[in-house]
């Protein structure tokens, strides 16, 4: 009697509802049926045994990565309390942070900074994963446009090309409109991730900023607590919600409409 091993409570982060059918009980997959039974799903290799079952699919991996962030930053801030400091900690019109607030303040800002960081490589990830590797697709180009195939466009084109000019092409939708939800997030949330990967001295340089509050303000520690409220993983879903409630009629990945992740993933951080 054929076994059917399904995953009734499937973690959200997957890409289907079925792990693997027929697998006989010793889990070992006879030589025939081994194409039809890995198809889909990405082995590894621990101490020369491969192990098989997951489908890993880096979009929801990265937006789960950058929400846990998001949650422990949120957890660190409210612990810090950094506006319930003390009125002996004052120095004229500045507030000392005392000593005993440094660990949390430091680790609260790995936490921003691995949200945004995640965030934003959630979207490219997802961006990335709708380029068939042998298709051709036209991409514009200084003289008009030119022709790659997928593989050179995930490596060669930059993300706001990708999703104003190429993935509504690929959803049949008008491209996001600048200016306006959710490229006007998107591009606050690929500043602040450039301005991170690409650290400028100046953003440590106490001398520049000369404690000047209209500098301050743009600084990218004080940029990053803004990432508290406007939430990075919330804008990384909206903008892949922008091309996803089109997909339902496509038959490119995912085949069957909404990806599980993405149906789940609201649900999954309530």
């Amino acid at each position: 009697m054929k076994k059917e091993y399904r995953m009734p409570d499937a973690d959200w982060r997957t890409a289907a509802t079925t792990l693997a059918k027929d697998l006989p009980s010793n889990g070992r997959v006879p030589e025939h049926k081994k194409e039809s039974t890995v198809r889909g799903t990405y082995p590894i290799l621990v101490d020369r045994q491969l192990y098989y079952g997951m489908k890993m699919v880096p979009a929801p991996m990265m937006l789960s990565v950058a929400k846990r962030m998001k949650i422990a930053a949120d957890e660190l801030w409210l612990e810090i309390d950094i506006k319930g400091i003390p009125k002996e900690q004052l120095r004229g019109e500045y507030v000392l942070i005392p000593t005993e607030l440094e660990e949390p303040m430091y680790d609260l800002y790995e936490h921003l900074m691995g949200c945004v960081v995640f965030s934003y490589a959630s979207i490219e990830a997802f961006a990335n994963s709708w380029f068939e590797p042998d298709k051709e697709y036209e991409v514009p180009d200084k003289d008009g446009t030119k022709t790659l195939k997928g593989v050179e466009v995930v490596r060669q084109i930059n993300l706001q090309t990708k999703l104003l000019a190429l993935l509504p092409g690929i959803f049949s939708i008008n491209p996001p409109q600048k200016g306006r939800s959710p490229w006007q997030e998107f591009r606050g949330l690929e500043k602040l991730r450039h301005d991170i990967i690409h650290f400028k001295n100046h953003d440590l340089d106490r001398e520049a900023a000369q404690f000047v509050k209209t500098k301050v303000q743009n600084n990218l520690f004080t940029r990053l607590l803004r990432a508290l409220k406007d939430d990075p993983s919330h804008v990384a879903y909206l903008v892949m919600k922008k091309y996803l409630p089109n997909s339902l009629t496509k038959t490119i990945y995912p085949p069957h409409g909404i990806p599980h992740w993405f149906r789940e993933f609201q649900t999954a951080w309530k």
